[in-house]
């Protein structure tokens, strides 16, 4: 916030010169460029011909308005699937598509169609620090192939990666478990047969604080090892993988739809989560400011 409210002042500083060098053209700056472009310079807008500087309070709205859409503080990553596979934070950490990707109607806008044999990987988050507070939450329905394993977002298979959420094929294929990786936590496992009903659309959240791991599902949370880590996720050589298990296995392709992939720098609380599985669109708290 500090630093938005320096921009501000520093704006208003040049503003109100602008309008005594850059616009007023008895009083005018001798650097060998028209007064139009000096407005424009100053206000990083497109040359005006006639130079009528906007007041301060629509210079402002203005540069606003060429800004990054502001994002949920410590939203790493998001993944909205509006037929794209863009990466809607400033990190601008996009996907690219193994396989054919197509749409459908989501639970916010559209999401993601994976057909078996497509997969989306994004390579910015190989050798990713991820530190010891992080949180995944992601929507997905299942909709084929009841009689295997499926990937749904992860940093590789098992130990290969980092993390995972994965389907297995226990209980018709409503089998979903996942964990992380720590120095003292080798098994990416620590929540396993849980019931995610096929052919429905459910919200999973996975958080974890550097000693405590929580895994939620539809707002619920889960039984499960919540003790089993502590210290910093172990980074790895590996990308961010969605709809497939990872680098360490050749298939386990994701049969069905994913959404509003979320990654976060901080372990989310029950209450975000709630709001979450409530308003999937919803994002965290924001603020304009994001590192």
């Amino acid at each position: 916030m500090a630093t938005l409210r320096m921009t501000f002042v520093a704006l208003a500083v040049v503003a109100l010169s602008a309008h005594v060098s850059a616009c007023t053209s008895s009083v005018s700056v001798n650097i060998g460029v028209s007064e139009a472009a000096q407005c424009a310079y100053v206000f990083s807008l497109d040359e005006l011909d006639d130079c009528t500087c906007p007041s301060l309070e629509e210079a402002m709205r203005r540069w606003l308005a060429q800004r990054p859409t502001p994002v949920a503080q410590d939203l790493v990553a998001h993944y909205a699937f509006e037929e794209d596979l863009s990466d809607s934070t400033v990190n601008r950490r996009n996907g690219s598509a193994d396989g054919q990707i197509t749409y459908a109607d989501g639970q916010c806008g559209k999401a993601a169609v994976f057909n078996g044999s497509s997969k989306v990987e994004v390579g910015a988050f190989s050798n990713f620090i991820w530190g010891s507070q992080f949180s995944v939450s992601v929507w997905f329905k299942r909709t084929g192939s009841r009689d295997t394993y499926q990937g749904i977002v992860n940093t590789g298979y098992h130990t290969t990666g980092s993390w995972e959420i994965r389907m297995g094929r226990e209980n018709s294929g409503q089998m979903i478990g996942g964990g992380v990786v720590t120095a003292n936590n080798a098994p990416t496992w620590n929540y396993a047969y849980l019931t995610a009903s096929f052919g429905e659309w459910h919200h999973a959240v996975m958080t974890y604080n550097g000693s405590q791991l929580l895994f939620y599902l539809d707002n619920q949370l889960q039984s499960g090892d919540h003790d089993c880590c502590h210290g910093d996720i172990i980074s790895k050589n590996t990308p961010l993988t969605i709809g497939q298990a990872g680098v360490g296995m050749s298939h386990e392709y994701f049969v069905g739809l994913i959404d509003e992939v979320k990654i976060f720098s901080k372990a989310l609380s029950a209450s975000e989560v709630d709001k979450m599985f409530t308003d999937p669109c919803f994002i965290g708290d924001v603020s304009p400011c994001h590192n």
